[in-house]
């Protein structure tokens, strides 16, 4: 099982199979939480069970809408520590992002941290309430 951390360019050698100067690889965090960088046709088989041109294609966009999230992050959590609207920020780095924070209506406990990338319906990056800064409303 593996948790997608992004993508990168600054990685260039596989570290499931050995391949080298590959154009990406994808930032992968293991059960140990140990990251491992993979090409993207052993990223695609390690999340999604197979070596295939379908797994490559949607390891690669995922990998890719996670990078984005992870980037704008800092602006994201930024916005929190000064009190600021989180989702206006990051809206105001690509208007494709959407940021899900704040309390619950019926127990007012802090929500976890999610921010989306334009039609995904899964969260790029999310970040367990009690981690968050202490800014949080």
């Amino acid at each position: 099982m593996f948790k997608v951390l992004g993508i990168t360019d600054e990685v260039t050698t596989c570290d499931c199979c050995g391949k080298k100067n590959l154009k990406c690889t994808v930032a992968l965090e293991d059960e140990a939480g140990e990251v491992v960088y993979y090409g993207r046709d052993c990223a695609g088989a390690a999340v999604y069970g197979r070596k295939t041109t379908k797994n490559t294609a949607a390891i690669s966009k995922y990998a890719q809408m996670v990078q984005l999230c992870r980037d704008v992050l800092p602006v994201v959590l930024s916005a929190i520590s000064k009190g600021e609207n989180p989702s206006e920020a990051a809206r105001k780095v690509n208007r494709n992002f959407e940021v899900d924070f704040g309390r619950y209506a019926d127990t007012g406990r802090v929500k976890p941290l999610r921010i989306y990338f334009s039609n995904w319906n899964v969260p790029g990056v999310e970040i367990p309430a009690e981690q968050l800064p202490a800014q949080a409303p």
